[in-house]
């Protein structure tokens, strides 16, 4: 349960640090 957490923070982290 908690990795699919981390994965998807880890995502939306991603997708904001594009610049």
């Amino acid at each position: 349960m908690y990795n699919n957490y981390i994965i998807h923070y880890t995502v939306v982290v991603t997708l904001l640090d594009f610049p």
